[in-house]
């Protein structure tokens, strides 16, 4: 094995993606699932650093507070409005933060290889209900390989996240977005 073996081989899932006609079957054949999957983990831990690291709460913990005070204060009753101070607020906003960096990342280095499994587990119970003989690490290289293109779309989501100035809640999931085919208004 030589040394540009060695450093292309992190690589070879993605190149495994872009020609899956050819690479796909040896790949599969051979049960290697370990760095494809280990490349889906990794660039969705990358995508929630970046979000992380970009996250911004303060506007929805504004507007929440802002809330509580409007309906307590239009009920018709004369009722004092609880309004929370600027620590009060910065001590929400912090924990807020903290609370979506944790699920961001747990869902990244734990529901991320979960769906791979359970992906690689479907893989292998329709391959045995149609007649085949699959093994299970074949059908979780398959299921890894075909994570890919969301590894893919996880890189991508970091670096657009990266080129914000701040992201908030709302719209971390529509930073990427794919064109639509056809439009809102076209007749088809």
């Amino acid at each position: 094995m030589t040394l540009g073996d060695l450093l292309a081989r992190p690589f070879r899932p993605f190149f495994v993606a872009l020609v899956p006609d050819r690479n796909v079957g040896p790949e599969v054949v051979a049960s290697r699932y370990g760095w494809p999957l280990i490349c889906v983990v990794l660039c969705a831990c990358v995508a929630a650093f970046a979000l992380g690291t970009r996250l911004d709460v303060g506007p929805e913990v504004r507007a929440d507070d802002a809330g509580v005070a409007a309906t307590t204060a239009s009920n018709g009753k004369p009722k004092p409005a609880e309004i929370k101070t600027d620590r009060e607020i910065d001590e929400d906003i912090a924990q807020r933060t903290s609370v979506a960096r944790v699920k961001l990342g747990l869902d990244a280095a734990l529901v991320t290889p979960f769906r791979v499994l359970a992906l690689g587990l479907a893989i292998l119970l329709l391959g045995r209900f149609i007649g085949g003989t699959p093994t299970m690490p074949r059908a979780l290289t398959a299921a890894a390989l075909a994570s890919v293109p969301q590894a893919v779309r996880s890189l991508v989501t970091a670096a657009v996240a990266w080129h914000q100035p701040s992201v908030v809640p709302a719209e971390m999931g529509s930073l990427v977005r794919f064109p639509t085919v056809i439009g809102d208004g076209h007749p088809v």
